[in-house]
């Protein structure tokens, strides 16, 4: 049998690592811990590879792991890991939670928007409505719908349980009866103001409801002149027959002014003599029982606007004369949408047109010929067409090219009829001797 192979033995060193004691808590003064003698080697692990020298070779005295060494007299020795709290500081004072911020208190919505009518017939009546325009946090739990006869006050539930919709159904109604009807938001907050009709509803079936039939040329703005004759034809439908009615910008209107007719089909607006205050916007209303239809009509009376102020001969040089002027004051009720310029030879009085549909407020006239005298007039052009007045009549001669440049603000200025000015240039038709 094989012989049992020799303990291995432990370094002195070694030993006296694993025996020194541990450094203690806080202390007032720290020993230096003695070296221990070595002792008796220990087997090692099998795998373990032996120590290259016997252990009575081994060194008696090695020195210890560095916690173990002494400390300078009057030090605590104190490992970092385990430093004590600050004994002189007093733990921190929790506070006490703050009572929750108690919910708002539920209010409810503002009143419902716009109701009318949707449908009737002789035993149910269909109204509709919009939501309120302030809801608020409490929410909104739906709408409670009402209804009572016409003069009295006893109001009847017509839904037990309020509806979401914007919309309910009344049904088992009598015919002939004349019905009021109201709807109210419904929140934790409570009931909002009720929102009722504006008039009692007969609960009867209506034939043919109100249609207004507008003609395609009153479907934009209906332009006419100062003095022209209006005759608007409104043709509807609805049975039983309709009640018509009519405003301009929100208002009745001026029965000298305006003059209506209304017949079983149709309903006429009629000014004999049209007016610039007579423009507007006419709203025509057209109702049967509940039902109604609207349309609008823009009408805009125009005349010829004014001439233009301020026009003048700004320069004239060589072949050509530079004009300027400034819009109308009065534009006739209507937007400016040009000029048109034109020249006169003095000797022949003949006017001539060489500048249409012209936009701006200077233009320079070419083609002059030299030695003669020119007059010029400027018209303002609108929906009315020109004014046909005369505005500037300025009479200068074509200079030639080498005499010196004249400005028309130095010269004289004679002042003719209110619808005209007159500006006479004098200026040397023939080169200046030397």
């Amino acid at each position: 049998m094989p012989g049992k192979p020799a303990p291995i033995m432990k370094s002195p060193a070694k030993k006296a690592a694993e025996k020194a004691p541990k450094p203690n808590p806080p202390a007032a003064e720290a020993e230096p811990v003695p070296a221990e003698t070595p002792a008796e080697a220990t087997p090692v692990a099998e795998g373990e590879a032996s120590p290259a020298c016997p252990a009575e070779d081994s060194p008696a005295t090695e020195p210890s792991a560095p916690a173990a060494e002494s400390a300078p007299e009057g030090d605590v020795a104190v490992p970092a890991s385990n430093a004590p709290a600050d004994a002189g500081a007093a733990p921190p004072v929790e506070e006490p939670p703050k009572a929750p911020t108690p919910p708002p208190a539920a209010v409810p919505t503002s009143a419902p928007l716009e109701i009318s009518v949707e449908d009737v017939n002789d035993a149910s009546l269909t109204v509709k409505w919009k939501t309120p325009e302030t809801i608020g946090e409490s929410g909104l739990d739906g709408y409670a719908v009402e209804y009572c006869k016409d003069g009295t006050t006893d109001w009847v539930a017509a839904n037990e349980v309020a509806t979401p919709a914007t919309r309910y159904c009344i049904k088992d109604l009598t015919a002939g009866d004349l019905l009021l009807v109201r709807v109210v938001a419904v929140n934790p907050g409570g009931r909002s103001e009720p929102a009722t009709l504006a008039q009692a509803v007969p609960i009867r079936e209506v034939v043919e409801r109100p249609k207004i039939k507008i003609p395609r040329n009153l479907r934009t703005c209906f332009v006419k002149q100062v003095g022209e004759q209006i005759n608007l034809v409104m043709p509807f439908l609805g049975k039983p027959k309709p009640s018509v009615s009519w405003l301009k910008d929100g208002q009745p209107l001026d029965a000298k002014r305006v003059n209506i007719r209304n017949s079983d089909k149709d309903s006429i607006l009629f000014i004999r003599t049209a007016q610039r205050e007579d423009s507007g916007v006419y709203e025509m209303t057209v109702q049967v029982d509940c039902f109604e239809d609207k349309v609008t009509i823009a009408l805009q009376i125009v005349e010829l606007p004014g001439p233009p102020s301020g026009t003048k001969l700004v320069d004239s040089w060589g072949f050509n004369a530079a004009l300027e002027w400034t819009p109308p004051k009065d534009n006739g009720n209507t937007e400016i949408t040009g000029y048109i310029v034109q020249k006169a030879d003095k000797k022949t009085g003949e006017w001539f047109t060489v500048l249409e549909h012209y936009h701006r407020l200077t233009a320079t006239i070419s083609d002059l010929i030299m030695g003669n005298s020119y007059a010029f007039r400027v018209f303002s052009v609108n929906k009315a067409s020109s004014t046909g007045l005369l505005n500037t009549k300025s009479m200068t001669s074509a200079r030639r090219p080498n005499s010196p440049r004249r400005s028309a603000t130095a010269l004289p200025l004679l002042v003719t009829p209110p619808s005209c000015c007159a500006l006479f240039v004098e200026v040397p038709s023939r080169r200046s001797n030397g």
